[in-house]
């Protein structure tokens, strides 16, 4: 589907356009999954305090702004938060339960004090879930344009299916409109008429197609691999090595350029993020982010904590030729760090698929050593020794743009000890 308008230079902003054409939406109940985990410590929310002490106006407002801020850090109790940011038992009825607003902790634990990002995330969660453009939010979770982009953010890095959503929110954020698998291009044309705004995006069933694919992937991996009865770490071995022997590594770049014509063919061109596990998934193919943000996704919904972090650092030859070969051009890499009993444990199923590719040269049938499995820091440093200053939870730093960045409250934790006795 392509559709094409003209706008003015002074109105050009696509968002506003969203939201000045949102109308009143039937109400939708958020109908996520019951809460069962309870989480104990959280890390306090952080308060900047006011400093200009010369404008008595602005202290005031800075203060009241303070205030409306540790109000809203206020509403919820740690046991409250808990409930908030829980997932249920994936095993509760039996059999593998898919639970569509789940959050990883680590991501959720950033918006400690700002509980109604989390909320209109999982908003979003549902919405996606259910094929929903529009959807109405209670009026105590409200929040505003910017904060609901940080929880458009927050969807998409929680759950790949969400990873192309685009959207905006009404200006008194009671209600949302969200386009899946769009992409809004702007083309300047002459000062006097503006730019042209060009949407591309896929069929419904193109959509369907694509989700479907991968939760069907998702559920065969759970039920073929993994018992109820196993501990979080054997589970977390289990669709390591299910990964590591269904995928072929292959190494993108960070950003890709696609050139875009139009109606007059002028050529331009877009940068776009060249992670897109979504699409990429069905071809068999895919790079150390990809593969990672995979590995968390299924993770989380086992109810595993599990990590996608990445470092610069340097790495060390592991005399695997196109392993050798990939890590050459880059100087940063992308696995996973999974926490089970108190203890974490480096994970890289990256290097894992490109050793199993050399061993399957000579037989087929080879299964994934597990040498990348479960490892402590002092381990992994022997193939990526991570520059722990640069070493950070992988998320979107700012809107439409990937980079490695620290989240309040999910700092990368040590792993001292390795899970195998090598």
């Amino acid at each position: 589907m392509t559709g094409k308008r003209i706008f003015a230079t002074e109105t050009k902003r696509f968002l506003t356009f969203i939201v000045s054409a949102i109308t009143v939406f039937s109400l939708l109940p958020l109908s996520g999954c019951i809460k069962e985990k309870k989480i104990e410590d959280y890390p306090e929310p952080e308060i900047i305090e006011a400093e200009d002490a010369n404008n008595q106006e602005t202290a005031e407002n800075k203060e009241g702004a303070k205030t409306e801020t540790q109000d809203e850090a206020q509403e919820m109790t740690a046991e409250e938060f808990a409930e908030l940011i829980a997932i249920p038992d994936p095993f509760e009825s039996g059999q593998f339960t898919y639970c569509p607003d789940a959050i990883p902790p680590s991501y959720a634990w950033g918006f400690r004090d700002r509980p109604k990002i989390i909320k209109n995330a999982k908003y979003i969660l549902m919405a996606v879930y259910e094929g929903k453009n529009d959807w109405e939010v209670p009026e105590q979770d409200a929040i505003s344009l910017n904060e609901f982009q940080t929880a458009l953010d927050l969807a998409r890095l929680s759950n790949p299916i969400a990873a192309k959503v685009e959207g905006a929110n009404s200006e008194d954020g009671t209600s949302f409109f969200i386009m899946n698998y769009t992409r809004v291009i702007l083309h300047d044309v002459e000062p006097e008429i503006g730019s042209e705004v060009e949407e591309t995006g896929e069929t419904q069933e193109e959509v369907r197609i694509k989700t479907n694919n991968l939760l069907d992937y998702v559920y065969d991996t759970i039920n073929k691999n993994v018992s109820p009865e196993d501990s979080d770490i054997e589970k977390a071995e289990a669709v390591y090595k299910a990964l590591a022997s269904d995928f072929i590594p292959v190494m993108r770049g960070q950003y890709e350029e696609e050139l875009v014509t139009d109606e007059d063919g002028h050529v331009s061109g877009v940068i776009l993020p060249s992670h897109k596990l979504i699409d990429d998934f069905s071809t068999g193919e895919l790079d150390n982010v990809e593969i990672a943000q995979l590995y968390q996704f299924i993770l989380t919904q086992l109810n595993i904590e599990c990590m996608t972090v990445s470092s610069y650092g340097t790495y060390t030859n592991q005399n695997v030729e196109e392993l050798d070969k990939f890590m050459a051009k880059s100087m940063c890499n992308t696995w996973n760090v999974v926490i089970s009993d108190g203890k974490a444990y480096n994970c890289d199923l990256f290097f894992e698929t490109s050793v199993l590719q050399k061993q399957r040269i000579k037989n087929p049938q080879t299964e994934p050593d597990m040498k990348y499995f479960g490892m402590s820091d002092a381990l992994r440093n022997k193939s990526f020794e991570a520059n722990r200053y640069k070493l950070a939870e992988y998320t979107l730093s700012e809107p439409y743009e990937e980079m490695p960045c620290q989240v309040k409250g999910s700092a990368v934790p040590e792993c001292a000890e390795d899970y195998y006795l090598r």
